[in-house]
């Protein structure tokens, strides 16, 4: 809840350019660990969608 807490003022630091690395240094200070692991989850699903997918291809063109 406190990360989904933080979004709009990500948000409206993005609208206001000179506040940007603020309202990132308070986001990251204070939900450092939840944001980072959500990135870290995000890249691998997309990196195993992305080899799942390669290797379905693959599969479908010496087997298909």
């Amino acid at each position: 809840m406190g990360s989904l807490a933080g979004f709009p003022n990500a948000d409206w630091c993005d609208r206001t350019r000179h506040q940007v690395t603020r309202c990132f240094k308070i986001e990251m200070s204070v939900s450092a660990g939840v944001t980072l692991s959500l990135q870290m989850v995000s890249q691998m699903q997309a990196v195993g969608l992305s080899r799942s997918g390669i290797t379905e291809q693959t599969t479908g063109k010496i087997y298909g």
